[in-house]
């Protein structure tokens, strides 16, 4: 519909013609098709009557007779002559069907959708052959329609050129009449459009019909009359837009947003600044509302809103700060001014606005206060005093550490001088200090100040160290200094303190090694300028150890202490004792004229120091070895005076208590004998003399080998293979056992890279002495050894030391234990339970594998403690989640035992003794665990069942007692020998035996049997105290028959305790 509305005259005359022409002629068209298609159907069915009363009676001749073939030529001859016939069929029964379907011969012309138009049908007629009433078949016919199609398509193509030339003709003459009058009213409209572009002088010729040359005339004057009129009004706007244009180049190019409003509210103008401000450009503002403008900003639009109407009621100024959603969605801080203006009637025609960002400026405000409160308090929480003046050295502010310090309040002190305040001497001339302090402060340049002393306002004093710089503003203007001072009493009070700790012992308070150095220095300098002599002497006390074990080592501390004052006391003020460590002191004898009175001083301090110590209300008795070296006036250095002295006091030592010796050169040949012996094991490792030797370590429960310790053996060539006791002591406090530990190392990582490559892959220990674990480098040096050994797992390697000397620096032992486990190394304690660690060093220490003594597990088998010890090591392991292994395991009775308590691993003679490494292999590969326990490889005891094991030994401790009553070893009463109640036995079969395992039959067994023992025990040892040895031994074999009854018996109630227990746990 827009479409006709917006066409031309034209246009509008010219397309209804065509659509009617071209209507009529479609009609035409559709009837000639309609028409032909109903003549081709009639001719249709006339020609297939033909055609069946042509072919029915020749058929049924020839089908009379049965000549298939004739029927077929007759009817191929239909089809050849009819070019309109499609197919022809004739059916006589099944066997006799003759059918030819030759389809059309005819191309069709017609295109597709003609021939769907059309939609001419193919006609077809079946006939039954009948002759004399008897039935020969059916004949079908059928015509193609596409010759018919052809033609009426062929007839169809001729009507539709007729057809077109006449639209032609007919357009070419509606188009010639309409165009040779609209062409005036065409001019007319391009008139039009000059005009209105500004043409003003266009006019339009007159020509045409009398109307269109009515039209030109008109507009042809009104054009003249508008352009005299436009001319006017240009002339008379010109001034006017000069000066226009001037205001809003002026507008522009003011930096400060301006805009211009109505009464109404609605924005008449805004320059380029507002333009910036709001992201708005003038078309978007111009002629809107702030509502229109801010839609999503309501509160913001109401306020505007509200502030323009109080200054339209009151007109004037109005000036306001906001918060407004400037450019990008950005706040900003302004100063709104704002100003009615009037018309030329006086009347209030809108305002004018101007906006002024203080954004920039609130920032600044804000940082600084930001920046003021942040100076604040961190000049608050600083540890440091700080204290600000003006130019004229006033006070302005304190911190809380300065108010601390001076005393002085903020209020109180602000607006006083700062020599009222801050009140300094200095420290060595105790003078004021302050006008220097103030000199400095107003210079050009900080000043650090030390060595004074701050009067406080309550008069306390303290040490302070101080800096005093300029306060200049960015200008360079000095308007203030500040001061920053802090409170170094504690610093100056610890220095001193760690100047004289560095050469005094912390515990005794005498000078160390440090001082006692340069007091040895001073003391040969004495002797030589005085030709006198110098007793150098080393005093170890005898016992200490013991007492401190015993005692505690606090207690110790407080002997060390007590003795420390004896012994300045017993000393000349030119005398010199030094504590060296431990319980060693030494003391510098200086000025005595001969050894007669050098043993008269060692009397007396011997005598001193073994006076009793009343400590804890515990009287403590101990006494000292002294060692006397005398310098006199030979060249020799105090560390050989000292080695001199201690090998006196050695040789004190060996001599008694209480003593003191003279060092003489016996002793130092003897000290060369032994450096001797050290110099043949170093040649002994550098020749290859020393070898490993390796013992097994089997888990007795599963039998199978573990692992192996390696065991160091000197192959001497005259003295044969010599073990590790008989010379290692000799090196282990030098760094020679560094070098043997290093070269053991390496030797237990190349064999196991052996075993490794035949598939043996056992856990291999290795003894580090403490002498070599305590080295700095230690931890270095493994791990460049294990990198030497690639091939060779970390995990595999296994230290043990010693239980003892762990104790000795626990924090470095519990740390290299730690950095070995991130090597993959893991760490065994050896000989663990002789040394005196507690639970807590246990816990500290985070050691793999606890290894029990085997002084322990010797004598668990007769001695109740040592049992008792072996077991609480077992449980240590167990709570502590540490693996255990018994050293010692002698026979197969004690690894049954062993098993019994919990621990399955074990290493001693009983399972083999250390051999050579090309041994091992063919041993493990025969080694076969004792038989007897294989019967406790699936039994395990629970804690609950540890007085059951201790009562079956109490029981064959008994039975040895009775036995070497010939030899008076038994210790047993007449009850415990008679009364099978009252032995240690029966006294747990009555009490905790029939308590827990009452119930069951294995335990009953043994009543008889413990009975029986104790009627003849008693018979041997009266014999035996009768000296009738002969008949009491002949009784020995049938207690001995008795004592193993009761270990079969035992064993079998230790069996079902297990297995009862197991079936508890299950359950």
């Amino acid at each position: 519909m827009q479409l006709w509305r917006n066409a031309g005259l034209y246009t509008r005359l010219l397309l209804p013609i065509l659509l009617l022409i071209l209507s009529v002629n479609v009609v035409q068209g559709y009837l000639i098709l309609e028409y032909a298609k109903s003549d081709a159907q009639v001719n249709y069915q006339e020609e297939l009557h033909e055609m069946q009363r042509d072919l029915v009676p020749a058929l049924a001749e020839q089908a009379v007779i049965g000549d298939v073939g004739a029927i077929s030529r007759l009817l191929q001859s239909q089809v050849r002559e009819r070019a309109d016939l499609g197919w022809v069929q004739w059916q006589h029964q099944l066997n006799l069907l003759q059918v030819i379907d030759l389809g059309s011969r005819t191309a069709l012309l017609a295109p597709a959708w003609f021939v769907r138009l059309l939609a001419i049908p193919a006609p077809e007629i079946a006939a039954p052959i009948m002759l004399g009433g008897e039935y020969y078949g059916v004949l079908r016919l059928r015509i193609t329609p596409v010759p018919v199609m052809n033609k009426i398509w062929r007839r169809f193509l001729d009507w539709g050129k007729i057809f077109s030339g006449f639209i032609v003709a007919v357009f070419l003459l509606i188009n010639l009449i309409l165009r040779s009058n609209l062409a005036a009213i065409r001019q007319l409209s391009v008139a039009v459009k000059r005009f209105r572009a500004g043409n003003y002088s266009v006019r339009v010729p007159a020509s045409g019909s009398h109307e269109t040359r009515g039209m030109a005339s008109a507009f042809n004057g009104m054009a003249a009359e508008l352009e005299a009129l436009l001319q006017s009004l240009e002339e008379s706007n010109s001034t006017q837009s000069e000066q226009l244009h001037f205001n809003q180049q002026l507008l522009a190019a003011l930096p400060i947003p301006l805009y211009f409003k109505d009464t109404d509210g609605v924005c008449l103008g805004v320059n380029t600044a507002w333009e910036n401000l709001y992201g708005f450009s003038t078309d978007e503002i111009v002629g809107h509302s702030v509502q229109d403008v801010f839609p999503i900003l309501p509160g913001f639009a109401a306020h505007h809103l509200k502030m323009d109407a109080e200054l339209f009621q009151h007109p004037g100024r109005q000036t306001y700060e906001i918060t407004i959603p400037a450019a990008n969605g950005i706040l900003r801080d302004v100063i709104y001014y704002k100003a009615t203006y009037t018309n030329v009637e006086g009347s209030v025609a809108g305002l004018i606005g101007a906006i002024v960002d203080i954004t920039e400026r609130k920032q600044a405000q804000a940082a600084l206060q930001a920046e003021k409160e942040r100076a604040l308090v961190t000049l608050a929480s600083i540890g440091d005093a700080v204290i600000t003046t003006d130019l004229d050295g006033r006070v302005e502010s304190l911190n809380g550490v300065a108010q601390q310090l001076t005393g002085w309040s903020v209020s109180a002190a602000q607006g006083l001088p700062l020599e009222a305040v801050f009140n300094i001497l200095n420290e060595d001339t105790r003078q004021p200090a302050t006008n220097f302090i103030s000199s400095a402060a107003l210079g050009n340049a900080s000043t650090v100040l030390a060595n004074l002393i701050l009067m406080g306002r309550d008069g306390k004093e303290c040490s302070i160290e101080c800096s005093v710089a300029p306060i200049r503003n960015p200008e360079g203007t000095l308007f203030g200094c500040v001061l920053v001072f802090r409170d170094v009493s504690e610093k100056r009070h610890l220095l001193s303190q760690i100047t004289w700790q560095a050469s005094h012992d912390a515990l005794t308070k005498l000078p160390n090694r440090v001082l006692l150095g340069d007091r040895f220095k001073q003391a040969i300098a004495s002797a030589q300028r005085h030709q006198q002599l110098l007793a150098v002497c080393l005093l170890d006390l005898d016992g200490f150890k013991p007492v401190n074990d015993y005692y505690g080592h606090e207690l110790g501390d407080r002997l060390l202490i007590e003795l420390a004052g004896r012994l300045s006391s017993a000393l000349r003020g030119e005398d010199t004792v030094a504590r060296l460590g431990g319980d060693e002191f030494v003391l510098l004898l200086s000025g005595l004229n001969d050894i007669h009175e050098i043993g008269l001083a060692m009397q007396r301090i011997l005598a001193k120091v073994a006076e009793p110590y009343l400590l804890d209300g515990q009287p403590i008795q101990v006494s000292a070895s002294i060692g006397v070296a005398v310098y006199s006036q030979d060249e020799i250095d105090p560390d050989t005076l000292l080695r001199h002295a201690d090998q006196a006091m050695y040789q004190a030592k060996q001599a008694g208590r209480s003593r003191y010796h003279f060092f003489d050169t016996n002793q130092d040949h003897q000290a060369q004998s032994q450096q001797h012996q050290l110099n043949r094991i170093r040649r002994a490792l550098q020749q290859g003399e020393l070898r490993l030797y390796y013992q097994p370590k089997v888990d007795m429960r599963r039998g199978q080998v573990v692992g192996m310790e390696a065991l160091l053996r000197w192959h001497h060539p005259e003295r044969g293979v010599i073990g590790p006791l008989d010379f290692l002591p000799l090196v282990e406090q030098t760094d020679l056992i560094v070098d043997i530990g290093e070269w053991v190392l390496h030797e237990a990582l190349r064999q196991m890279a052996q075993w490794a490559e035949i598939g043996v892959n056992w856990v291999i220990s290795v003894n580090i002495a403490a002498h070599h674990y305590e080295r700095p480098d230690f931890l270095a040096r493994l791990e460049h050894i294990l990198a030497d050994h690639p091939t060779v797992s970390p995990s595999l390697l296994e230290l043990e030391i010693l239980e003892s000397a762990a104790l000795g620096d626990i924090i470095y032992v519990r740390n290299l234990i730690t950095a070995c486990h991130a090597l993959g190394v893991t760490f065994a304690l050896d000989d663990f339970g002789t040394g005196y660690s507690s639970l807590t060093y246990l816990k500290r220490l985070p050691a793999d594998v606890l290894k029990i003594d085997q002084s322990f597990v010797l004598g668990m088998l007769d001695d109740q403690a040592d049992l008792a010890l072996v077991k609480a090591v077992i449980s240590l392991a167990a709570v502590f989640n540490r693996t255990v292994i018994a050293e010692g395991m002698e026979t197969a009775e004690h690894g049954m035992l062993l098993m019994q308590l919990g621990c399955d691993l074990a290493q001693g003679y009983g399972i083999a003794r250390p051999m050579p490494a090309s041994d091992v292999v063919a041993w493990s590969q025969q080694y076969r665990p004792a038989p007897l326990w294989a019967e406790w490889a699936d039994i395990t005891l629970d804690d609950n069942d540890f007085p059951l094991l201790v009562a079956q030994y109490d029981h064959q401790k008994w039975v040895k007692q009775v036995i070497g009553s010939s030899e008076g070893q038994c210790m047993l009463s007449f009850s415990e020998l008679k009364d099978h109640h009252s032995c240690r036995f029966g006294l747990w079969y009555d009490g905790h035996g029939s308590t827990h395992y009452g119930h069951l039959p294995e335990f009953s067994g043994l009543e008889a049997l413990h009975a029986s023992v104790h009627d003849i025990g008693p018979k041997i040892v009266r014999l035996n105290s009768a000296g009738q040895f002969a008949a009491a031994k002949a009784l020995e074999p049938g207690l001995l028959v008795m004592q193993e009854e009761m270990r079969l018996q035992l064993a079998s109630l230790q069996r079902a305790v297990a297995k009862l227990r197991l079936e508890t746990q299950s359950e």
